[in-house]
């Protein structure tokens, strides 16, 4: 852990939250260790586009794409492992940055990873959450292409403001995922010139077969070119 700490301080990027280190609560209560960063008066992005719904989506999403690809750039690679609303902060001068990256971490030694809450699974690609169904192991599903999923599960929370699935239960929805079933697109959402945009980012991005999806880098340079 103390090596992962070292690289997220090392980060330096505008859309990805700035980690300043740790500190260190009671022994007795259950998380002692806490992880510290700057404080966003915005919010995450949910709240955030509920009391400014004008705000340039387009321009929020593609932050988000811009601070995932710069985590997978790193050698080796740091996947988010939990890309959702909760986790987009929305900074002073209204830019998005992505927090809690990389705290769902892989260790290649034991082949295992932190535990994921049930609710989580409204946003994990099909082969994370049932890996032998698709011929790998937990350690082949920690690749880009899971945070890709969850980035386009993230793009539905952001159009729709509610998670994905919302009328379900989380084991429901981790059923309905991997049924290849996905949340409903509202027909205003393809009406729209920067909704449609996203819409098209977000199907290509939850695809069931993970090589179908597209890399962080394509996505990035799709959005930027849909900002102009």
């Amino acid at each position: 852990m103390d090596r992962e700490i070292r690289r997220w301080i090392a980060l330096d990027h505008q859309n990805i939250l700035p980690f300043l280190g740790t500190a260190v609560l009671d022994a007795e209560v259950e998380f002692p260790i806490c992880f510290v960063s700057p404080w966003m008066d915005n919010g995450n992005i949910i709240k955030y586009l509920s009391s400014h719904p004008e705000t340039d989506k387009i321009k929020l999403v593609s932050g988000v794409a811009e601070g995932l690809l710069y985590l997978h750039s790193q050698n080796p690679p740091i996947f988010h492992g939990a890309v959702k609303g909760d986790n987009i902060l929305i900074t002073q001068i209204g830019d998005s940055v992505l927090s809690d990256y990389g705290l769902t971490v892989f260790d290649a030694q034991t082949q295992g990873y932190t535990a994921l809450p049930p609710e989580w699974a409204r946003w994990s690609p099909p082969e994370f959450v049932f890996p032998a169904q698709y011929n790998m192991t937990s350690a082949e599903t920690w690749a880009p292409a899971t945070d890709v999923f969850s980035f386009g599960m993230a793009i539905y929370e952001i159009l729709s403001g509610a998670p994905p699935f919302k009328a379900h239960s989380c084991y429901t929805a981790r059923q309905e995922i991997q049924d290849g079933r996905r949340p409903d697109i509202a027909q205003s959402w393809m009406d729209g010139h920067q909704t449609s945009a996203l819409v098209q980012v977000m199907t290509d991005c939850w695809k069931q077969e993970r090589d179908q999806r597209p890399s962080t880098a394509g996505i990035a340079a799709i959005l930027r070119a849909s900002r102009t």
